[in-house]
């Protein structure tokens, strides 16, 4: 099952025209079977074209626009990430911080491995946490109780007292969604809010951008849909979809926002 929501940028290049860049966008949407994408064009300094191609739903005329919010999926990471470094620029926590130094009421529910990691060996995804990236993984947890702080604390409770599937500090990395949420779980402790409120102090605030959390049409049914493909044809994905994540592990997964943000 493959979700399709896009955002599209572009390097810069001297040689290549504004209408080529639309022309790549709606070459690579098609080659893609991507019902509808928007895109950017920037150097360094500037950004030099904003677009978009294709239609908010499958088999529509209702054109993207270049307002309109696309969820990012995994992409969330990135801005869990950039949240992490603001904080440590600012000294609310530190990249080498411990796991235990920042949570030590996970001592006692978690395997002692685990304790020694560092915020940023689970950011750059080298702890060995297990990946939570399949569906399956999550059978039995879809309903996690308390507060979205204290459902993350249960969430890595569970997931830290589970063999690792490398060893920590390993050379090579392994994307893991449950580490992401650990890791957004520490800055919570180290900020004293919730993920979204650190979100919005230290990212939207700051940079003066309208990050938001979940599938865009579910609150707006004009947004773009996700599509994914199944048995081989892309179909719409309903803003009442099931596969939604869990509060848990909305920092490695549920962000929204427009191309112009």
């Amino acid at each position: 099952m493959c979700f399709i929501w896009c955002l599209l940028l572009f390097i810069y290049c001297e040689e290549i025209s504004a209408q080529s860049f639309k022309s790549a966008a709606d070459s690579i949407r098609r080659y893609r079977s991507v019902p509808g994408l928007a895109y950017a064009v920037f150097t360094s300094g500037s950004i030099l074209e904003i677009g978009t191609s294709g239609t908010r739903m499958l088999k529509t005329k209702d054109s993207v626009r270049i307002t309109d919010r696309f969820h990012l999926g995994t992409s969330t990471t990135l801005f869990t990430a950039y949240l992490a470094a603001r904080m440590q620029e600012l000294n609310k926590i530190r990249w080498n911080s411990s796991l235990i130094e920042i949570l030590p009421e996970l001592k006692g529910n978690s395997m002692k491995l685990y304790h020694p990691i560092t915020l940023e060996q689970l950011l750059s995804q080298r702890a060995g946490i297990l990946p939570y990236t399949e569906m399956d993984h999550y059978k039995g947890l879809e309903i996690l109780p308390g507060s979205l702080h204290n459902q993350r604390k249960t969430f890595a409770a569970i997931v830290l007292q589970k063999r690792p599937l490398t060893l920590p500090d390993s050379s090579k990395p392994t994307y893991s969604i449950a580490g992401t949420s650990i890791a957004a779980f520490m800055l919570e402790k180290a900020g004293g809010k919730e993920w979204e409120q650190l979100i919005d102090q230290y990212i939207n605030k700051t940079l003066s951008i309208s990050i938001k959390f979940g599938l865009p049409n579910l609150r707006d049914s004009l947004q773009p849909s996700g599509h994914w493909d199944r048995y081989g044809s892309v179909t719409v994905e309903p803003a009442t979809s099931w596969a939604k994540p869990i509060p848990a592990v909305m920092p490695a997964t549920d962000i929204n926002i427009s191309i112009i943000d």
